[in-house]
């Protein structure tokens, strides 16, 4: 099962899509065509960085689906406030991309 994986490295918060347990993960880039923000990745809060994040799962899962700019940013934010805005800012994170599928159905 795909998931979403949030880590803090070094003091950075970083985001990784893995397809199937036991495999690598790859790194989640920033979608600066769906947020311009220069900084980076967070969870638990509501600020840009938590934005950007926001966009970078929506544009990695839903991206290449035939979405418009305007029903990606409308699903990014609905993800920060009702997934990750309520993380603990402190901890890495597991999350199931079905977590993110049921918001929009």
């Amino acid at each position: 099962m795909p998931e979403i994986l949030l880590r803090i490295v070094e003091g950075a918060c970083v985001a990784l899509y893995r397809h199937e347990p036991g495999e690598k993960a790859e790194a989640i880039p920033a979608r600066g065509d769906l947020y311009d923000y220069s900084g980076g990745f967070g969870w638990g809060g509501a600020g840009p960085a938590h934005m950007n994040l926001s966009c970078a799962i929506v544009g990695k899962l839903y991206g290449f689906g035939g979405h418009h700019r305007k029903e990606l940013t409308r699903r990014a934010r609905i993800l920060q406030e009702e997934v990750l805005a309520k993380l603990d800012a402190k901890a890495g994170h597991d999350l199931p991309v079905e977590t993110f599928h049921r918001l929009f159905e």
